[in-house]
């Protein structure tokens, strides 16, 4: 007997590793220049800035310096394994679902490409909020070229905001399959893989 919640005959889409490789390599590249920069740093390193770019708050430890990476770490695996949970969780639509998860009152996916966009749209998300926390670590790194830029801020709330994108054309698809009365089994590609 399978111990797996998920049945048999169910194939989960495949995992998006092109953008779980893309939210690695922003975290390669954060830990890299954290590397690179960390003996250069000063003595006391900003932490928070106002809104107007001024420093506020400064901390002397290395795990404030790379407080946004560890943090950004953390969050990717977090992603990682919930977008592994998305892709085997069995769809409303699935023959072998139950009826209460075919009334759709649980909020699952409702097919299988539903779930394949779902995870990608997780994915992609954790690349966005990836490159949210290269921005923060770039302004403790260089306070003078990025902290205190005047574009800092603008550039950190246009970034906050993409990571919105993912889950609204997730979203948006599957209002339009439900429009279109569409099944969607194999919308996109056929292994459910990396197209929204």
């Amino acid at each position: 007997m399978p111990t797996s919640t998920t049945p048999t005959s169910y194939q989960p889409p495949a995992y998006p590793r092109g953008h779980l490789l893309a939210g690695v390599g922003v975290l390669l590249a954060q830990l890299g220049t954290g590397i690179a920069v960390y003996p250069h740093l000063p003595e006391e390193i900003p932490r928070h800035f106002s809104a107007s770019g001024a420093v506020t708050l400064t901390a002397t430890t290395p795990l404030s310096a790379f407080g946004p990476v560890l943090i950004y770490a953390a969050l990717l695996a977090l992603f990682a394994a919930a977008t592994r949970l998305v892709l085997h969780t069995l769809p409303r639509d699935h023959p072998d679902a139950p009826p209460p998860l075919r009334d759709g009152k649980l909020n699952r996916p409702a097919t299988r490409a539903d779930a394949a966009r779902g995870a990608i749209a997780l994915m992609a998300t954790a690349w966005i909020v990836g490159l949210v926390f290269a921005l923060a670590s770039a302004g403790v790194w260089f306070p003078g070229a990025v902290g205190y830029a005047p574009w800092f801020l603008p550039v950190l709330l246009v970034l906050l905001a993409a990571t919105l994108i993912p889950s609204g054309v997730a979203l948006y698809a599957r209002w339009r399959e439900r429009r279109d009365g569409s099944s969607g089994v194999d919308s996109g590609t056929s292994d459910g893989g990396e197209r929204l």
